[in-house]
């Protein structure tokens, strides 16, 4: 009677786990998806593509995340032996995976900011031939100018409409975004690389525990077929 309990212990903890693992998947989703959803359409601009290709990476390892869930909770229910196999292999991939993910994106953060700063100026210094880059990148980001609005007064004194958030046509710097386009976007680089990394490394964690859990459910199924021949014996 003890080992049924501990067993069916070990289900209930497990199923738990699978549920919580799967609301990490929704979130990276959901999270990644949002970081699109804000971008503009136009990612041709550097900094842009950078912070899509982060989000693209997120909601890809939602969504493996989201079906590893989906198998280790039918394994569980169904007592299958080879599915907590399969679940436990996959697992221990996507860990060492997904670590090594994180540390190469922390590891490769600063190139990447400088990179972008240097690709964010020179779509300023290319002047009106760029006006429509500009206008993406001031909207998306909602920043003003290079280094601030008074880019635009040291050239022609002329605010864009994009340095406003309602794009008015008369764009004041009292109204104007405060921040430069070149801060904005390494700042916001940094964000996502920061928020993808601690992402994957807490999803890792999860997974860890799921492993043991996986290796504890596996033993006990084990355990208790060697119980149930011994009484047959």
């Amino acid at each position: 009677m003890a080992f049924k309990w501990s067993l069916r212990t070990v289900k209930m903890v497990s199923i738990f786990y699978d549920g919580l693992y799967l609301i990490c998947g929704l979130i990276a989703i959901i999270l990644g998806a949002r970081v699109i959803g804000s971008l503009n359409n136009n990612v041709n601009v550097q900094p842009q593509a950078t912070v899509h290709s982060l989000a693209t990476a997120l909601i890809i390892f939602g969504f493996v995340i989201f079906v590893v869930s989906v198998v280790g909770s039918y394994s569980v229910i169904k007592d299958s032996e080879k599915g907590l196999i399969v679940f436990g292999v996959a697992l221990g991939a996507f860990i060492i995976l997904k670590i090594i993910v994180a540390i190469i994106i922390l590891s490769f953060m600063n190139d990447a900011i400088t990179v972008s700063r240097n690709e964010i100026t020179k779509v300023f210094d290319a002047g009106e031939s760029a006006k429509d880059s500009i206008d993406n990148v001031q909207r998306a980001y909602e920043c003003c100018g290079l280094n601030g609005y008074n880019y635009w007064a040291d050239n022609d004194g002329y605010l864009p409409p994009t340095c406003c958030s309602d794009e008015r046509d008369d764009c004041q710097t009292n109204r104007a975004f405060p921040i430069g386009c070149a801060d904005k976007v390494s700042s916001a680089i940094e964000g996502m690389g920061t928020t993808v990394s601690l992402v994957l490394f807490g999803i890792s964690f999860f997974e860890i525990a799921g492993l043991i859990l996986s290796v504890c459910l596996k033993n006990s199924w084990k355990n208790e077929i060697r119980r149930e021949e011994f009484t047959e014996a």
